[in-house]
């Protein structure tokens, strides 16, 4: 298994997860955004760690790298079969159960439930990043959308209505 890490500041490392890679046998190689390092061809990795950081998935002008960074995983999760799209949603969901502000886990949790023909999930967690930066038309929406489409009275149905709820009368007409 070939493992990449994007690294978007100097402290940030794999933690514990890098033993455990490694007891696999598994072969581990970072790319050092902030140092404008290049990254591998999506079909040299098998697996693809994104590391967190200070910035938004919205701060390209500060963080010019941000660009092509969001490319690549596109690019990644295009390339991924179904069993690691799986993967990917799995792990992104539990990044937001535990980090439920985290916009990059909401933007990347939708990224991967669409790719993986699930409309209306893609819709909520899209929903969910559009409140939390801010884009109160589009978590509108996409929150309107996902009620539509998500069975009624259940947990994400609701999770939608919530967002639909947060944003004041006339706000999502603005």
């Amino acid at each position: 298994m070939r493992v990449h890490y994007l690294k978007h500041v100097p402290f940030e490392g794999l933690g514990s997860m890098l033993p455990w890679f490694r007891e696999r046998g598994w072969r581990v190689s970072l790319t050092e955004l902030y140092r404008d390092e290049p990254l591998p061809p999506v079909d040299e990795i098998d697996w693809l760690v994104v590391m967190g950081g200070p910035m938004s998935v919205n701060d390209e002008k500060k963080f010019p790298w941000l660009v092509r960074e969001k490319q690549f995983i596109g690019a990644a999760i295009e390339a991924g079969t179904r069993e690691t799209l799986g993967e990917a949603v799995r792990n992104l969901r539990e990044v937001v159960r535990r980090t439920p502000r985290s916009a990059s886990g909401w933007y990347w949790l939708g990224i991967a439930e669409g790719r993986s023909g699930r409309p209306e999930f893609a819709d909520l967690a899209l929903a969910e990043h559009a409140i939390l930066t801010g884009d109160v038309r589009r978590a509108a929406s996409l929150a309107g959308r996902a009620v539509r489409k998500l069975p009624e009275n259940s947990a994400d149905w609701h999770r939608a209505q919530d967002i639909l709820n947060r944003i004041k009368p006339g706000r999502a007409s603005e």
